[in-house]
């Protein structure tokens, strides 16, 4: 797997990483901990046409949005663990839905 993009959010200190495949992965810099990957059901036909160019936590809306090739943007609800919650982890089982929209230059 390949990082396509990085982004740290600066209130909770979550570095976010997205990989070629879709899969995300988190870290808690101020606690040095791993908080796990993550594998939303991104809202494509083909996951070979999901190639994902930037991502950004929106933490007020606890929200993670991913803008890939041909200008679809899709968002994903934050898991539980990345909000700091003790109800699991993110890694495997935690997948969840996502929705997209096509953006207009």
């Amino acid at each position: 797997p390949t990082v396509k993009a990085l982004h740290l959010e600066p209130r909770s200190a979550r570095l976010w990483v997205i990989l070629d495949s879709g899969e995300l992965m988190a870290w808690n810099l101020l606690q040095a901990q791993r908080l796990g990957s993550w594998r939303p059901q991104w809202p494509v036909a083909n996951m070979g046409a999901f190639q994902p160019m930037a991502i950004c936590e929106d933490s007020r809306n606890r929200q993670i949005l991913v803008l890939s090739r041909g200008s679809q943007l899709a968002q994903a609800a934050l898991p539980a663990a990345a909000l700091g919650s003790t109800g699991g982890g993110l890694d495997g089982t935690e997948a969840r839905s996502a929705l997209s929209w096509g953006v207009r230059g």
